[in-house]
């Protein structure tokens, strides 16, 4: 695992690049460690990359896939403010606190009815 996160924080950007997906933790491990993501628009990838946090592109694109990850790599502020958006996004919705609560939340509505 400590190989894994050394070689996370030295990278400037994340890809993925399924064709197929349900929804990938990979995008939440990229997106806690403020790195900007790049990824294909299959399952649930839209929940994590919405555009503030990276991009999506088509999974049969490989033209846009590259042409965006060069945008990143090129574009140091836009990186950095994606990184930070991706921090807070993986804090407010994806947290286990932010599960805890919607969880709650859920129940305490199902009750009430």
């Amino acid at each position: 695992m400590l190989g894994y996160l050394a070689l996370l924080s030295t990278s400037s950007a994340c890809v993925l690049t399924s064709t197929a997906e349900g929804f990938s933790n990979s995008l939440l491990e990229y997106t806690a460690a403020g790195k900007p993501v790049v990824a294909t628009n299959v399952g649930g990838a839209a929940e994590a990359v919405d555009g503030e946090t990276g991009f999506l592109v088509a999974s049969d694109d490989d033209a846009a896939m590259v042409g965006r990850l060069i945008g990143l790599l090129n574009d140091e502020s836009k990186t950095t403010a994606f990184g930070n958006a991706g921090r807070e996004i993986v804090r407010d919705k994806f947290s286990n606190d932010a599960q805890l609560n919607n969880t709650l939340r859920l129940y305490n509505s199902l009750l009430n009815r």
